[in-house]
């Protein structure tokens, strides 16, 4: 049986793909953006609601204290340090990925945003559940 904590990252998942594609492609068909600046820029947006979703909701935190707004602390810098090294590790095999199955391999672009996203989907969980927001801070809620 699956955990409710990779349920809810599988929830939060989706909604950050829908954003992703929505934004590429406003940027890439509407503002006519090369492709790869949108998806760029999608990453972008991407960080801060990525964060708070794991931070609030994904990765609930059994002590209830993630108010890392108002709130600092050496902890939730380091935390947010971390995130964002694996952020930028995973942006970058992503975007790579992007341009790859684009460029390379001649596919439509929304495609290769599929394929590069699903790809690095599991690889994030494990090391957003085991190395930044650490299991035993976690309720399965």
């Amino acid at each position: 049986m699956l955990s409710k904590t990779f349920i809810r990252y599988a929830i939060a998942g989706a909604l950050s793909y829908g954003v992703k594609i929505l934004t590429s492609y406003l940027f890439t068909e509407i503002f006519h953006f090369w492709y790869f600046y949108s998806y760029i820029l999608s990453l972008l947006i991407l960080v801060i609601y990525n964060f708070y979703m794991n931070l609030f909701f994904i990765f609930v935190r059994s002590n209830k204290t993630n108010s890392f707004i108002f709130k600092t602390s050496a902890n939730k810098q380091g935390k947010f340090l971390k995130y964002i090294l694996a952020l930028l590790v995973f942006s970058a095999v992503d975007a790579t990925l992007v341009k790859v199955l684009t460029d390379g391999l001649a596919l439509y672009y929304m495609y290769s945003i599929f394929i590069s996203t699903t790809a690095v989907f599991l690889g994030k969980f494990l090391v957003y559940h085991f190395l930044i927001f650490k299991q035993e801070d976690i309720i399965e809620a």
